[in-house]
């Protein structure tokens, strides 16, 4: 009980510092950019990053790609990456209409 209570009083300091920018601009342009055709440019357009960095190495069965980008006027060091992995044999191909059909599309959302 003792570890639960000390746990969730570290859990509430650490969450006294969090900013909802951070979270909403930073962190999901950086996921954006980890997806982008060119990351670099990206990075400097939406957030003004002055220094990017993309790192690519191949891995077994794909390829695992990092970006790390420096945001001087926030003073933030920023690192992102992606893998993506195919496995030889397997086409999944017969997916794609399924995961873009309209019914998908149009599930309802909460305002959450």
């Amino acid at each position: 009980m003792i570890f639960f209570i000390i746990f969730s009083c570290a859990t509430l300091a650490a969450c006294r510092n969090y900013s909802d920018y951070l979270a909403r601009e930073v962190s999901l342009t950086l996921c954006d950019a980890a997806y982008s055709y060119n990351p670099s440019k990206f990075l400097r357009s939406k957030l003004r990053a002055s220094e990017v960095q993309t790192f690519s190495v191949d891995i077994d069965g794909g390829t695992s790609t990092g970006i790390i980008a420096i945001l001087k006027d926030r003073n933030i060091v920023a690192l992102t990456f992606r893998s993506q992995v195919t496995m030889s044999g397997v086409d999944l191909r017969h997916l794609l209409p399924m995961i873009s059909s309209k019914k998908v599309l149009r599930k309802k959302t909460t305002s959450f």
